[in-house]
């Protein structure tokens, strides 16, 4: 082997010490670790639905009087149906406030655009519309991990003297606790 040779191999010897690469049995070794890997599910509920937490509107129509009976509207989803999502096995109560107009009794009360004058109004949790949906009168309820629909029943009860034509609404505050 002439020095040409010798330098060669020796520049060959060391860029592969340099990348690691030998040729010798005894290189060849492992060594491995454990690595932790965590996900941590807090208890909670979000609202769910394609209106987010905007539920929508419940609509109880066009009416020319307010005297004669009562008006029931219920809701359906996209149209005040609550919509819910809570960690399973998760107990959860539903309240809902007096709005934006509320009158002298805690009640609930639509407004028309000038706020001059409003129509009460009722929102219930069952068909029956004999359990008052309220900041005290809570719906409670169980998470399943699904998404669940929590319908509004509502009501207006008929009125001493109809009040005048226009449209009235309120905006009601969807209150989860858990």
């Amino acid at each position: 082997m002439n020095l040409r040779d010798s330098a060669a191999a020796y520049s060959t010897f060391l860029i592969m010490l340099t990348l690691g690469i030998n040729n010798s049995p005894l290189a060849a070794e492992s060594k491995s670790t454990n690595s932790t890997i965590s996900l941590t599910i807090a208890a909670g509920c979000v609202f769910s639905g394609e209106t987010g937490p905007n539920f929508g509107t419940i609509d109880f129509g066009q009416h020319s009087s307010l005297t004669s009976s009562y008006i029931f509207s219920v809701s359906k989803a996209g149209a005040g149906t609550i919509l819910l999502k809570c960690t399973p096995g998760l107990s959860y109560q539903i309240a809902l406030d007096a709005g934006q107009n509320p009158s002298e009794s805690g009640g609930n009360q639509m407004h028309n655009a000038s706020h001059q004058q409003y129509v009460p109004y009722e929102l219930f949790q069952n068909s029956q519309y004999s359990v008052p949906w309220t900041l005290a009168s809570q719906l409670s309820s169980v998470g399943n991990g699904s998404a669940r629909a929590h319908t509004v029943f509502a009501r207006v009860a008929p009125q001493s003297l109809t009040p005048p034509a226009g449209t009235y609404t309120d905006s009601v505050t969807v209150i989860v606790s858990f």
